[in-house]
């Protein structure tokens, strides 16, 4: 089954955005893991990945009233 080369490069763009926040989340980088997050989160916003890891990293940072913002405006699309 062939893949259509658009989902190929989504699919190893996300997975490079996954691995490099862990790998930030990891260092303790979180503002840096935030901000990766929310650019991935620009090219594909209903990545249910990509929305658990960003309201993980924003809760890491004590930033509840930013996740439940998010949480709110992206739950329908989850």
């Amino acid at each position: 089954m062939l893949i259509p080369a658009r989902n190929y490069y989504r699919n190893i763009f996300l997975r490079s955005v996954l691995k490099s926040a862990a790998f930030l989340n990891y260092q303790k980088k979180y503002n840096e893991a935030e901000l990766l997050y929310e650019n991935a989160l620009k090219f594909d916003p209903f990545d249910e990945d990509l929305n658990y890891m960003y309201i993980n990293i924003l809760a890491k940072q004590k930033k509840q009233s930013q996740s439940i913002k998010h949480i709110m405006e992206n739950i329908g699309f989850i």
